[in-house]
């Protein structure tokens, strides 16, 4: 009989019941380690145990394990979150090798909100502080609302033909999620960011990855671009969150920014996973379907995901209009320098309709006002309403003048020249 490793065999199984998510793969790996070395028994030594004991017996036995377990986890201060994931790893590995297991009580999972909202003035800090490579990364989560996990899995591949060919007027790229880089049981998915994120990762690819290649990996590891050991390997989320973390602390010591640091069984208010937070927050406006597409939450929208548009260009326009705005990095970029234009031009328009009405006013007027004023059998009464209705029109022409920011001869010149185009 050929021999296995049973343990290997399960997390393969996991991977495979995971879409191959190797992430999830690990974590359930090392729960069940350290379950395993709570208990004091290898793998080998608990087989060897269920071999030898009843049923009955083994239970018992391992249902007092993983409660002790669960009480010296919640003792270290894990929260019930934290402490079902782990017990879910252990309950798996039992399940998959057809072992009996007595009660377990399951935590109750509340949501709490260790920590808060980050604010777009926090997020520029942070971004100005940070080195290239880690600057466009956090753009990306923010403006992109990815998943640590998923960006150090992208391909520059992934963001083509829309990076290498983006333009300002584009407004954004979508990137392109495949399945292989899903969590969970989930098909590929979009999102996109903007053009501030697109200028950090230029940056970036300029100053550390000028060869980058199609296939390379995106956020590689810091170093030469000569060095195929370096440029291949992924960046883990872990040395991310730390330079975020650390970021974090420098600028609060410097008096940038203040929040509450973390402590013994408590996160930190702010953690790079705020940035996500963020972009929920502020994407909002484009519906709570699509921010969860875009975030990768698949599973939350149910059988609605499979009546849902897969025409990216739809989405964009939703991106673009409705979430982009709100997830502005920087106070001043050529795409609100082009949105600042548009609007000022749409402001000019309603003007120039409002001259030209005015113009019909004191044409009607001018011509009302000769009549009156040549008519010497016209009273006095007569005479103080012309010239109160022409106070009125000087008034309002001033109003305009005022809106406008014209001199009296330029909106004069610019009646005249409305007047002869009329004429013609």
């Amino acid at each position: 009989m050929n021999k296995f490793d049973v343990v290997q065999s399960w997390i393969d199984n996991v991977a495979y019941s995971h879409s191959k998510c190797q992430s999830t793969a690990y974590a359930y790996k090392r729960n069940l380690d350290l379950f395993s070395e709570f208990i004091g028994k290898s793998v080998a030594e608990m087989t060897e145990d269920y071999n030898k004991l009843d049923d009955r017996e083994f239970r018992r036995v391992y249902a007092q394990y993983i409660k002790a377990f669960i009480s010296e986890l919640s003792r270290r201060g894990n929260v019930s979150n934290t402490i079902n994931a782990m017990v879910a790893a252990v309950k798996s590995f039992f399940k998959y090798s057809d072992w009996p297991l007595g009660f377990v009580p399951v935590g109750n999972c509340r949501v709490v909100y260790h920590n808060r909202d980050i604010t777009t003035k926090e997020v520029q800090a942070i971004l100005a502080a940070s080195k290239p490579r880690d600057k466009a990364f956090f753009a990306m989560m923010a403006q992109g609302g990815f998943r640590p996990d998923t960006l150090v899995k992208l391909k520059l591949k992934d963001l083509e033909p829309e990076f290498s060919n983006f333009k300002p007027e584009k407004l954004s790229i979508a990137i392109i999620v495949s399945e292989s880089n899903t969590k969970g049981m989930y098909g590929a998915y979009w999102s996109f960011m903007g053009e501030e994120s697109v200028n950090y990762l230029k940056a970036y690819f300029n100053s550390e990855r000028p060869n980058i290649q199609p296939d390379d990996l995106i956020f590689s590891l810091h170093g030469s671009e000569s060095n195929a050991s370096r440029k291949d390997k992924a960046a883990s989320t872990k040395s991310f969150s730390k330079i975020f973390a650390n970021t974090l602390k420098q600028l609060q010591k410097n008096n940038v920014l203040s929040y509450e640091q973390g402590k013994p069984g408590k996160p930190s208010q702010l953690r790079m996973y705020t940035l996500r937070k963020y972009f929920r927050r502020y994407a909002g406006p484009a519906g709570t379907d699509n921010v969860n597409l875009w975030m990768g939450h698949i599973g939350k929208l149910g059988s609605d995901a499979h009546y849902m548009s897969r025409d990216i260009e739809y989405y964009r326009k939703i991106y673009n209009e409705s979430a982009l705005p709100h997830l502005r990095l920087e106070s001043s970029t050529a795409v609100q320098f082009d949105k600042d234009v548009r609007e000022k031009t749409k402001e000019i328009d309603v003007l120039a309709k409002q001259v030209a009405e005015l113009q019909k006013t004191v044409e009607h007027q001018s011509t009302f006002i000769d009549k009156y004023m040549s008519n010497h059998s016209a009273t006095v009464e007569q005479k103080i309403k012309v010239n109160t209705l022409g106070n009125s029109i000087a008034n309002l022409i001033q109003q305009q003048l005022d809106s406008s920011g014209m001199s009296f001869e330029d909106f004069m010149k610019s009646l005249s020249n409305k007047s002869e185009k009329r004429s013609q």
